[in-house]
């Protein structure tokens, strides 16, 4: 009877440790939004394309002020980031996000969130967004990945200016046309 209670006890008790461990739906889309903004403001030092790119679907695509792209964009974005770094251009970008509110429903969520991101270079930034964002995920599995993303930069209703300000410098300085969601 002691080794039933025993195989009992330890058997709940890694139940309810699993459980605990892989986390609500909601705490992992949390993560993974919170994760992919930190992977991009880590990409100047570690120039890892992957660390970023694993947290997108493969038809991803995004809508920011009414620009689109997809991940072959990003893929672009990231290269063109590595070849000013591989060139000798320090490159800095900061990436917050913040007010993170999630809705699952079965393998399907979304999130409303801020975006706060800064790409400087040499010291001179060239891009600064402050952004409203809304993201489609998809559950893989065990994973959630982004599926799409929709960010707009809100105005300044006093004087209806828009609180991005990107300077001239960003489109002379990298290839790209266009950033996607920082």
């Amino acid at each position: 009877m002691k080794k039933l209670n025993t195989f009992i006890l330890i058997y709940f008790s890694t139940m309810l440790f699993s459980l605990a461990w892989a986390g609500t739906d909601e705490e992992l889309v949390r993560t993974l939004i919170t994760d992919q903004a930190k992977a991009i403001a880590d990409f100047p030092r570690t120039k890892n394309k992957q660390a970023v790119l694993k947290f997108f679907s493969q038809d991803y695509s995004s809508v920011t002020d009414g620009i689109t792209s997809d991940l072959k964009d990003t893929e672009k974005m990231l290269s063109d980031f590595e070849q000013q770094i591989n060139l000798g251009n320090p490159l800095d970008i900061s990436n917050r996000v913040s007010n993170i509110i999630v809705h699952v429903s079965g393998v399907l969520a979304w999130a409303t969130f801020d975006n706060e991101s800064k790409i400087s270079v040499m010291g001179k930034i060239i891009e600064e967004e402050r952004d409203k964002c809304t993201g489609i995920y998809q559950k893989k599995g065990t994973q959630w990945i982004i599926q799409h993303e929709h960010c707009s930069t809100p105005t300044d209703k006093d004087n209806q200016e828009g609180l991005t300000r990107s300077g001239a410098d960003s489109q002379e300085f990298f290839t790209s046309k266009f950033f996607v969601r920082l």
